[in-house]
């Protein structure tokens, strides 16, 4: 049995993030739990972050528990959040991202849930926060323990969603060492991946209704990138992405149908993006959306989700010709004009 020397580490990236991290650091600094490793990740920013970083951390009542990992060059995000993986000293480990905040009492309670549960992971619901510092949306489970086999079961089977971000969950490191699950250094959207490595590991975990974070957008953060548009580069890391999915498929035979329904929702998603953005030409989209193309096990497909609407509507869009899937594009505009 592994020893740890603390319960849990909160692992937070530094980079080129100084107008946010003093409010997200003091955050995580503010917890009620007491057994907390603070990991930050230096990722070589060009501004000041780490000069406020080692100001708020001088003279701090837990100073001795902070430790800084100096990464030699700037690697990326996900690459980051592996330094986390690789060097936590702590029993859980909790991804914090440097311009979010936490609720003093945020690790308290998940701690409660996964040491009294005995769970691979629990998830926090939190709030989406827009630029002028108002509650755009409120991503809010119901407080639900989800058992199986394998959790991506319940979670295409019976549509028990689980938000994407990495974040605002708490991990058991033994869980994710022992299955090797990490992020894809470089991808702008490696969340996608690093949430279906876990939800096909994981054979349990706990979804809490408690709001213990808030999620700022930014113009300039990963989220607020894909969401003002999309661009070249997004595209082929979505279909290193997809590529990745294909490979898991093979890898993951007894959930082969489970992960299929995992990649319609994607593909369809990413299909529809690329056809309504303004950047691409149709020569451009009708490329991009045929390197999303893969066949489906129909059969099996139907047995599993012939009670879901939704699943099969995405199917039928994904096999429609381009020109059709054009149309109904310029359909669902229209009718969201109106």
């Amino acid at each position: 049995m592994a020893e740890y020397e603390y319960e849990v580490t909160l692992s937070m990236p530094i980079y080129n993030v100084a107008s946010y991290v003093e409010r997200a650091l003091l955050s995580a600094l503010n917890q009620t739990f007491e057994s907390i490793e603070f990991l930050l990740v230096d990722d070589r920013g060009i501004d000041n972050s780490m000069e406020i970083v080692h100001t708020i951390i001088s003279g701090h009542p837990r100073e001795k528990d902070i430790r800084i990992i100096e990464h030699k060059k700037n690697i990326g995000l996900g690459a980051t959040r592996n330094t986390a993986i690789d060097n936590a000293k702590g029993r859980y480990l909790f991804f914090m991202d440097s311009d979010d905040e936490i609720t003093s009492d945020c690790i308290d309670i998940m701690y409660s849930k996964i040491v009294k549960n005995n769970v691979d992971f629990v998830a926090g619901s939190y709030n989406v926060i827009n630029c002028v510092g108002e509650v755009e949306e409120i991503m809010k489970y119901n407080d639900c323990f989800l058992y199986d086999s394998n959790i991506i079961s319940l979670y295409i089977k019976d549509r028990q969603k689980i938000f994407t971000p990495i974040w605002n969950k708490l991990y058991s490191i033994d869980f994710l060492r022992r299955n090797k699950v990490y992020c894809i250094p470089y991808c702008l959207n490696e969340d996608i991946l690093f949430l279906l490595h876990v939800m096909l590991k994981a054979s349990s975990c706990i979804l809490i209704s408690n709001v213990s974070l808030s999620y700022f957008l930014r113009d300039n953060s990963i989220t607020g990138v894909i969401r003002k548009g999309i661009d070249d580069k997004l595209v082929k890391q979505h279909i290193d992405i997809f590529r990745e999915m294909q490979y898991l498929l093979n890898q993951n035979k007894n959930n082969i149908v489970y992960i299929y329904g995992y990649m319609l929702s994607f593909v369809f998603s990413e299909m529809i993006t690329i056809l309504s953005s303004d950047v691409f030409l149709n020569t451009s989209k009708k490329l991009y959306i045929n390197k999303f193309s893969f066949d489906i096990d129909l059969s099996s497909l139907i047995k599993l989700f012939r009670n879901n609407i939704k699943y099969i509507f995405e199917y039928l869009f994904i096999k429609s010709s381009f020109p059709v899937k054009c149309f109904l594009v310029i359909l669902f505009k229209c009718r969201m004009k109106f």
